[in-house]
């Protein structure tokens, strides 16, 4: 009887032994797992930004402006981005009369490809969008749709599954009468994965 028992146990040794992996195995696999969450970046992430607009189109004064931008990584290197932009500035109106500006809405949407480097926590980045602008002025005004062109720089800042991320973007907008206007727009927002 004991036999019989000595030589269940020792089948069922060899049977379930190498079936379950050593303790050393478990910590490594936890290990490189961990150090992978902390080393990447969210590979997608939808960020939040406000800040300003410097509209070149007669006036002198920074615009309140917001955006939102969605992400994903094409490479390590690569990501692409969809984003829209609003901003409300107060631009002259010569038909109205000397000194008169009107309340205009800026908005754009664009999509575009930046390269980035892949480091650790710091990552800067450069990039090219091309996109449409709309202004809508109130009292009548201008109100047109027009292709647009930006060339964005900046860092993204990793803070866990979350990141901080510092733009300057420069915008070409085309307008009416077809003159590409410079603007630049300056932001500070946070990024979530989705």
């Amino acid at each position: 009887m004991n036999k019989r028992c000595l030589l269940i146990t020792a089948v069922a040794a060899l049977v379930l032994i190498p079936a379950v992996p050593d303790s050393a195995d478990a910590q490594r696999t936890r290990v490189r797992i961990t150090s992978r969450t902390i080393d990447r970046f969210p590979d997608r992430d939808i960020t939040l930004a406000v800040g300003a607009l410097d509209y070149d189109r007669g006036t002198d004064d920074l615009a309140p402006m917001a955006s939102l931008r969605a992400e994903w990584g094409l490479r390590r290197w690569v990501r692409s981005e969809l984003a829209f932009t609003y901003a409300l500035a107060d631009v002259p109106r010569p038909d109205l009369g000397v000194d008169e500006t009107s309340r205009s809405q800026l908005a754009g949407a664009s999509l575009g490809l930046k390269a980035e480097l892949p480091a650790r926590y710091v990552r800067p980045y450069v990039g090219v969008a091309a996109g449409l602008f709309g202004r809508f002025d109130g009292d009548d005004g201008e109100e047109f749709v027009r292709p647009s062109l930006s060339v964005p720089a900046g860092i993204r800042i990793g803070l866990g599954s979350a990141s901080l991320r510092l733009e300057a973007r420069w915008r070409f907008d085309e307008h009416k009468d077809g003159i590409s206007v410079p603007s630049r727009e300056f932001t500070a927002g946070l990024g979530f994965r989705y």
